[in-house]
């Protein structure tokens, strides 16, 4: 595993020298052959320290509350954020894979309402002296000072994933966060594209 990290770390670094844009990192559980990145935020972080200008995508963190607490998320991506000087991207899921949620003891029918939820709270907890705090059917969050506070203001791009069209969304705050959809290309369209 280390030397799959240092290889990644490599490959992140030399794209930065070439100018490429953005990385992005995807957290998973359980998985096995496809769930090397259990912390993605701490991943970023290493990269952050080896590049200068490319963004750090966290594509995406899960956000079922039993997965990731909203205040652990609004942290975590805050001193990402700091760490990388301002640098991040933040994608938020559902996580879909029985193989996650159940191992996290979420309920599927309970993913939806709470990534709803934490779309809302992010950029209240992010640009907010004190955070008003929270009450709904899933989760009760009392007024806190989150720290530390994205560089990005007034907080950090945030993205939503899916592999589906999804016509539900409500929320008219964040009914403008981007898609991020899977995508497949061939390391040839890949390259064509490196200047």
């Amino acid at each position: 595993m280390k030397q799959r990290f240092d290889e990644a770390l490599d490959q992140i670094r030399y794209a930065d020298e070439l100018g490429f844009d953005t990385v992005w990192a995807v957290e998973h559980h359980f998985l096995p052959g496809y769930s090397n990145l259990s912390c993605p935020e701490q991943f970023l972080a290493a990269a952050a320290m080896v590049t200068k200008r490319i963004r750090l995508g966290h594509s995406i963190m899960h956000v079922p509350f039993k997965i990731n607490h909203p205040f652990r998320v609004a942290e975590h991506i805050g001193t990402l954020d700091v760490l990388s000087g301002g640098r991040v991207e933040f994608g938020a899921g559902r996580a879909t894979s029985q193989e996650e949620l159940f191992g996290f003891g979420v309920d599927p029918t309970e993913t939806q309402p709470q990534w709803e939820e934490v779309l809302r709270l992010l950029p209240k907890m992010w640009t907010q002296r004190v955070f008003e705090g929270w009450e709904s059917k899933y989760i009760k969050l009392p007024p806190r000072r989150i720290t530390p506070q994205p560089i990005q203001k007034p907080f950090p791009p945030m993205w939503v994933a899916s592999t589906q069209p999804y016509r539900r969304v409500r929320g008219a705050e964040w009914t403008r966060v981007p898609w991020l959809r899977r995508q497949r290309c061939t390391l040839r369209q890949l390259c064509a594209n490196v200047p």
